[in-house]
């Protein structure tokens, strides 16, 4: 048997777009293990994917002194470590716990003295999505590796949601399409105003759809003063209620959700929603490269030299009203 580690440590839609490597190795190496490192907070994202059989909070053990973790990295017997995320402490300490294979791409320092397997891959001007790039980190392995499509990605993903489920969520409706907004993004992308989700909102017709807004804790008061406020009873509020492993669950029972190129776009689109994501033209934050994966997914973006905002509330409505034909 095979170990593998996963070394990713950053946010929500990159370790989803890290999911279909997962299932490449699983099928290249039927009879693997799959650990994987990431923060804390993705942990309950990582639960929803079969293929992922162990689950370290690098934040964890990141408090602990080096040699510690050396001996839990040599404990574990981990014959691959695939560094997808660039950090340093990481990549030294495998190294100096003797993992046969550290594969890390050429192009980061942090790899240069720390990995002895390291594929030439540019990013920022591929074509392929992040997905697709991930996978090319097994190429070191199996030199004549076939990536998946675009269209296959999903294929690749091992969603259960077993672990998820819950009794219905009070903000859910049976009879209306269950429509979520995630209008902010942490500062991770180009976010569509808040008066524009407002003037989108407001041309629907309430009878059609059951509106929820969602977002952190933090982004709370901008969103009451913006949205939740002026719009009343015509939205409803899940802003900073739900920890993740809820929000997951909740979004597992409702159909739609609005969002920029952020977390919550992914999780939405893995479990199999229709999703709509708002994206800026220019690479490197392009959906040619970040796009969600998933069978509902659709994208739309402004011309180049325009800015978020001028992305037209009309054409929203039509995908939204694509959408509740079909539901």
């Amino acid at each position: 048997m095979t170990h593998f580690l996963i070394s990713r440590t950053d946010n929500l839609g990159d370790v989803a777009l890290t999911f279909p490597l997962c299932g490449l190795i699983k099928k290249l190496y039927p009879n693997s293990k799959i650990s994987f490192l990431g923060k804390t907070y993705t942990s309950s994202l990582l639960k929803l994917n079969e293929d992922i059989d162990q689950i370290f909070c690098w934040d964890q053990w990141a408090l602990n002194k080096d040699d510690q973790i050396i001996e839990r990295l040599k404990d574990q017997q981990i014959d691959v470590v695939i560094h997808v995320f660039p950090n340093y402490r990481i990549a030294k300490l495998c190294r100096n716990a003797s993992i046969p294979k550290r594969i890390g791409t050429f192009s980061r320092i942090a790899h240069f003295f720390t990995c002895n397997l390291k594929p030439f891959i540019f990013r920022k001007k591929s074509n392929l999505s992040e997905a697709q790039l991930n996978c090319l980190l097994l190429k070191p392995l199996i030199d004549d590796i076939r990536i998946p499509r675009r269209e296959e990605l999903l294929n690749y993903c091992n969603i259960n949601l077993e672990k998820f489920k819950r009794a219905p969520f009070k903000e859910i409706s049976k009879e209306k399409l269950n429509l979520v907004i995630h209008p902010k993004s942490n500062g991770s992308a180009y976010e569509w105003p808040l008066y524009k989700y407002r003037e989108f909102i407001e041309s629907l017709v309430p009878e059609d759809y059951n509106l929820i807004i969602s977002g952190t804790e933090g982004e709370k008061n901008e969103i009451e003063q913006e949205l939740l406020n002026p719009l009343g009873d015509r939205v409803q509020s899940i802003v900073g209620k739900y920890d993740l492993e809820e929000y997951i669950a909740f979004l597992s029972q409702t159909d739609a959700m609005i969002a920029s190129s952020t977390g919550p776009l992914h999780i939405s689109s893995l479990l199999g929603n229709f999703t709509l994501g708002l994206f800026p033209p220019d690479r490197p934050m392009f959906p040619m490269r970040w796009l969600p994966i998933g069978r509902r997914i659709s994208f739309l973006t402004y011309r180049k030299g325009q800015a978020m905002k001028d992305l037209p509330i009309q054409l929203v409505v039509q995908k939204i009203s694509k959408w509740y034909k079909l539901f």
